[in-house]
């Protein structure tokens, strides 16, 4: 479970502030918000607003992900499956962002929902609550980071098998491309996690421009299209085997559900980031 970063200090200590910095200033708010909380900062805050918009899209990876991991929503649902629930999807988690915003706005501390837990839970079951949240999230991150570097291994070996017909991808090579990614994730944030910040900031770039050239190209290479009524109207079982359409398109929305995780990002660079 994540650690607390920030080194807890009695409440009623003064922390000493750099008089030459204006009290008007981001920094002087961040160590203000430490010093409510009674935390001292010690991370060197390397995020700015743009970066961690910029980081938090990069984590969504919105249209990326629903293009590679769509098989559960069209498999239990279809198209109008897929669509609708990506509208409910989106709309569900407006609303809990929103609350965690504002508890991310009274603490803002990189533990993100253990901590908030632990801060507004019922004093009898804190510790409990607090407890089961951090494990919760921390399984869902290791959770994450495999399903990704197991997606960028089948997109590699698709790129390969698109490229060269007579190659015919093995298993074992696609357990090896997502070990190949996973250390280089762990590479990275060894050696050059000072520099994500400057990294984020390229990354989105990316996401931003190559969304439109992405989806014209598969619009005009697509040889059939299909209605605006089947698109949107017409949900459909294509061999999930469910008993009844509402319960197979319940099923189908994990696809939807994987485009907004992540959405709390920001969050849990809290320590590391700063309001300007």
């Amino acid at each position: 479970m994540e650690v607390e970063d920030s080194t807890t200090v009695d409440h009623a200590a003064a922390i000493e502030f750099d008089s030459s910095i204006p009290s008007g200033e981001f920094i002087y708010a961040d160590k203000m918000d430490m010093q409510r909380m009674g935390k001292k900062q010690e991370f060197v805050r390397n995020f700015r607003t743009f970066s961690s918009i910029a980081f938090t899209s990069c984590v969504m990876g919105t249209w990326e992900i629903l293009l590679t991991a769509n098989t559960q929503g069209l498999v239990a649902g279809g198209s109008a499956g897929l669509f609708w629930s990506l509208v409910w999807a989106y709309t569900g988690q407006t609303f809990v962002i929103l609350s965690l915003a504002e508890m991310a706005s009274i603490a803002p501390t990189a533990g993100g929902q253990y901590h908030w837990v632990s801060e507004f839970a019922p004093r009898g079951c804190q510790r409990i609550l607090s407890y089961t949240s951090g494990w919760l999230s921390t399984l869902a991150w290791q959770s994450i980071v495999a399903v990704d570097s197991f997606l960028i291994g089948e997109v590699i070996l698709g790129m390969i098998t698109i490229n060269h017909e007579s190659f015919t991808p093995q298993r074992w090579q696609a357990t090896l491309l997502i070990i190949a990614t996973v250390l280089g994730l762990a590479l990275f944030n060894f050696f050059a996690g000072k520099r994500l910040a400057v990294a984020e900031n390229i990354f989105v770039a990316f996401h931003l421009l190559a969304f439109l050239p992405v989806i014209v190209t598969l619009l005009v290479m697509t040889p059939e299209k299909q209605s605006a009524r089947a698109v949107f109207t017409q949900f459909t079982d294509n061999g999930a085997g469910w008993n009844s359409m509402g319960l197979t398109v319940m099923v189908g929305q994990v696809s939807s559900i994987f485009v907004v995780l992540g959405s709390d990002s920001a969050a849990h660079m809290g320590k590391t980031s700063c309001v300007e």
